[in-house]
């Protein structure tokens, strides 16, 4: 079974720097693999500094594998911007809509709600985004706290539902000391609360770790169904040389070793065949 993938997107800019993104990375990561750890089903992969390409790179490897994309740094209605130039969201849902495993997108940047409009025509069942500018210590504190709560049972049967809500409550509970926060346009004023899960499909925030099944990506069972496919065959010619030359060094009539030998000549073609499609 293909392995389940959280990908973390982390994003920085050296002219509105943003003092939690290390704070974040570092402690999302470290909890989701202290808990996943021990269920091989899984697996957390972390972008940490980040370019449209490295980003479509992990998209194209995880094809059909990611099930919660974390998006933390500066936004706003349409763009993310990441350490080396800028998404634009809708151009951006396209290609998501490939990856039909995706159940959550998380935004945990600036102003972002309008973006919700192209990932719910992408297919993404759910989306944690932002209605106004938010407070950078605070979006730390609600992500870490989302996963912390999503991987605190046992059994990871936390919701999505339930984690948001958890998160929210010990969020707005942060007092801000600092009004840097992850918006793209300079100097927009924070508001107390501004993340919302939305739910672009039915029971979209009702699921949990706990019921994630990665169905088999059909191109690679293809694709390793007809190289095992090729080695039986191999196998089977390989074999039957073998037995031909045999029969050759034991045969003394001069005319049988002729019609031997015309036969062994065509199953060595064959081999020959099989072994290219092999390379």
């Amino acid at each position: 079974m293909d392995k389940a993938v959280i990908l973390l997107v982390f994003a920085n800019d050296k002219k509105q720097p943003l003092d939690e993104i290390g704070k974040e990375s570092q402690s999302i990561r470290k909890i989701l693999r202290d808990s996943l750890d021990q269920y091989s089903h899984f697996e957390i992969e972390l972008l940490p500094y980040s370019s449209p390409q490295d980003l479509f790179e992990e998209l194209r490897r995880f094809n059909n594998q990611i099930v919660i994309l974390h998006f933390a740094g500066h936004t706003n209605s349409d763009l993310w911007r990441l350490h080396e130039g800028m998404l634009n969201a809708p151009g951006l849902a396209e290609v998501l809509a490939l990856q039909h495993s995706i159940r959550l997108l998380f935004l945990n940047g600036c102003n972002n709600h309008k973006q919700v409009e192209a990932f719910a025509r992408a297919n993404i069942p759910a989306v944690i985004a932002t209605s106004h500018p938010v407070n950078d210590r605070q979006a730390q504190v609600f992500a870490t706290e989302f996963y912390k709560k999503l991987v605190d049972s046992k059994t990871l049967k936390t919701t999505i539902k339930e984690a948001y809500d958890w998160a929210k409550a010990t969020a707005s509970a942060v007092v801000r000391h600092e009004d840097n926060n992850r918006s793209i346009e300079s100097d927009p004023t924070a508001e107390n609360w501004s993340w919302e899960l939305i739910e672009t499909q039915n029971k979209a925030v009702q699921w949990s770790l706990a019921n994630i099944q990665i169905q088999p990506n059909i191109s690679n069972q293809l694709a390793e169904y007809k190289a095992k496919d090729l080695q039986n065959r191999w196998d089977r010619l390989s074999k039957k040389i073998r037995l031909l030359q045999e029969q050759y060094d034991n045969e003394t009539r001069v005319e049988e070793q002729l019609r031997i030998d015309s036969i062994l000549e065509k199953v060595l073609a064959d081999r020959a065949l099989v072994e290219e499609e092999m390379q």
